[in-house]
């Protein structure tokens, strides 16, 4: 990644430090931009590139949230699983529901149920009421594969009455 010339004209005290902020921020929009699009393999360069760059960067996590859902994209579930886990050991992280939701998604791909499970349980404690469903239905599907066929049961159950006709009703119609 080049740095624009306007960048790297200026000169004098502090500007090499704003020059690198200004930098980095171009560089996080130009992922943004890749992500939104759909471009995915250049995402991760992207990512990966910001990331060894400007790793103190204020939207370092930003940065590393767009790497992991572009390395989910691509089904790349264990590279995007270690990414989640260091965001979800952040503490207030904008994205929060949304990392416990994939890392569950990647948990569950693995065939680590307890990890999933718990993933998924820690979305249903945030306020991201579009993520209560599919973690509902996540959240039993772990169950049912740790053989806690009881609390599955019941998750199944509350998909099923909260969205009788939904999406994730006919997963719970095609898990029975």
């Amino acid at each position: 990644w080049a740095a624009p010339a306007s960048l790297t004209a200026a000169s004098g005290p502090g500007t090499e430090l704003a020059a690198a902020a200004d930098e980095g921020d171009e560089q996080y929009q130009y992922l943004v931009g890749l992500a939104e699009r759909g471009l995915h393999d250049r995402a991760v360069r992207e990512a990966e590139s910001f990331l060894r760059e400007h790793a103190r960067h204020p939207k370092a996590d930003l940065a590393r949230y767009r790497l992991a859902t572009s390395l989910f994209a691509l089904d790349r579930r264990t590279e995007a699983a270690e990414q989640l886990r260091r965001l979800a050991a952040l503490r207030e992280f904008e994205f929060e529901a949304e990392v416990h939701f994939r890392l569950g998604q990647c948990e569950l791909a693995a065939e680590r149920p307890a990890e999933a499970a718990a993933a998924f349980e820690r979305v249903l404690e945030r306020d991201a009421e579009y993520l209560r469903l599919p973690a509902r239905f996540f959240l039993a599907e772990a169950r049912f594969r740790q053989g806690r066929f009881g609390d599955a049961e019941q998750g199944y159950r509350a998909v099923l009455e909260a969205d009788a006709r939904g999406e994730y009703a006919r997963g719970v119609r095609r898990s029975r």
